[in-house]
């Protein structure tokens, strides 16, 4: 094991497999911009800074990867702004509007569109991923923050700030077919590969909340020492 130190306030991170490689994307809440690590050396490959921003603070970079597309998605809360990157090169080839405070972001399974929650705006935008234009924005009843998908696409996970729920949604219809109450602040939000749980992360709980996602109940409410956020 070996320790790998960023700069002040590290916040997303996400591992990726490009070119039959591993990278590590690490996002930073402050402008320190995105860093790709290389997991075997321990190298950073490539500083990428908050585009046309310089300097200016960017605030909590959620991070998604479109494996088809071979394009990185980051989102800034503060900056109300999604940016795509060529993953080839990592250069940065758009710049998106999104609602007030975007939280969460996920690229759907079959890597068309990539979703955005939108807190204060109670929202979520839909991107179409080949283009980057914004196809659809649709209203959620409370304050959307983290959200994941079944890996069969079939339904979209969204967690709750507001009401402290889990709203399960069909990704066809995008209409809400289960609101589940868990803790209280729920933040992250992860899916087993066979789909059968859901994993919610309550900050202000203490506490890890599983769901069975076939029953869509929940089975167990997990208590944790820290302030579980990711």
């Amino acid at each position: 094991v070996k320790e790998i130190a960023a700069e002040n306030s590290p916040f997303d991170v996400i591992s990726i497999e490009k070119d039959g490689k591993e990278l590590i994307i690490l996002s930073h809440a402050n402008d320190k911009g995105i860093w790709i690590i290389d997991p075997v050396t321990y190298k950073i490959e490539k500083k990428i800074s908050l585009p046309e921003k310089g300097d200016a603070p960017a605030g909590y970079f959620h991070l998604a990867y479109n494996p088809v597309y071979k394009k990185l998605y980051a989102v800034s809360r503060n900056l109300k702004e999604a940016y795509v990157f060529d993953a080839i090169n990592w250069q940065h080839v758009k710049t998106i509007k999104t609602g007030e405070m975007p939280s969460g972001i996920a690229v759907s399974p079959d890597s068309r569109y990539v979703y955005i929650t939108n807190m204060a705006s109670k929202n979520i935008t839909i991107i179409k991923s080949e283009n980057d234009v914004v196809e659809k924005t649709i209203p959620f009843n409370g304050l959307p923050n983290a959200i994941a998908f079944s890996p069969d696409g079939k339904y979209i996970y969204v967690t709750d700030e507001e009401n402290f729920k889990l709203f399960i949604i069909d990704s066809n219809s995008k209409k809400t077919i289960k609101e589940i109450l868990i803790g209280i602040a729920p933040r992250g939000i992860t899916v087993t590969p066979d789909g059968r749980y859901i994993y919610v992360s309550n900050l202000d709980s203490f506490s890890v909340t599983a769901v069975d996602a076939d029953k869509m109940e929940v089975i167990a409410n997990i208590p944790v020492s820290s302030l579980p956020s990711g």
